[in-house]
Parts: structure tokens; sequence; C-alpha cells
């Protein structure tokens, strides 16, 4: 299993122990790019003109959307018993 920012990636049991990059099927849509720390300041101001923030690219961070989370993780996990 693999996290990133909460977000997972779970393998089948036969490639659990395998890397991603490494898995056949993912490979090739994993990218990894570097920004040099000189534009990120500018690529944030950019995205956040058009609307883009972190706080709308992962819900859990909004107040009102984690709450929609909580309430709809109660009404999901209260059908099991554990």
């Amino acid at each position: 299993m693999f996290k990133q920012k909460g977000h997972f990636i779970i393998s089948s049991n036969k490639l659990c122990k395998t890397p991603l990059n490494y898995q056949d099927e993912i490979k090739d849509f994993l990218f990894q790019i570097k920004i040099p720390a000189k534009y990120k300041k500018t690529i944030r101001n950019e995205l956040k003109e058009i609307g883009i923030t972190f706080e709308k690219l992962f819900m859990e961070k909004n107040t009102a959307h984690q709450k929609l989370i909580d309430n709809i993780n109660k009404v999901v996990f209260s059908q099991f018993t554990f």
C-alpha cells in the first residue's frame, strides 16, 4: 500500500511487495516531475488565480467537505460490525 497525502493505492496480493514503478499495469502512468524552487511561488499564484487551491484538490482540507466525508463514513461503517 502506498500513501500520498492521504490517498492510497492498494495493489493485489500478487503485486503488493512490488513497487508501483515496477508494475507493468501502472508504470506507464507514473511520472516524476521536479519543479525548481524558484518557479513554485509563481506556479502557486497562477493556479490560485484560476481557482485551483490546495483545499479544492484535497477535499478533507475543507471543513464543510470533511463534515460530509465524516457523515458518509458514519453511514457506511455503521453497517458493519467488527
